[in-house]
């Protein structure tokens, strides 16, 4: 059986923190693949661009917190 690769999760996960502490603009690829400790080649693999990879980063941000909002906002 193949090693499990964590890389897109990690990319995904570094992608949120750094956003939300900096900017979107201020965030490079380089910055990324190092806070999530994935080579820049990796990175490729999984996203053609910085752009796809916050829209999907965006994506699981909201999947993630999705269930908490949807109970304080549930109607009752």
């Amino acid at each position: 059986m193949g090693r499990v690769s964590t890389a897109r999760e990690r990319l995904v996960e570094a992608t949120i923190e750094l956003i939300w502490t900096e900017s979107y603009g201020s965030v490079s690829v380089d910055a990324i693949c190092a806070r999530a400790r994935v080579k820049k080649g990796s990175f490729y693999h999984f996203f053609k661009s910085k752009d796809e990879l916050v829209i999907a980063a965006l994506a699981a941000h909201w999947e993630a917190r999705k269930p908490s909002l949807d109970l304080l906002f549930a109607p009752y």
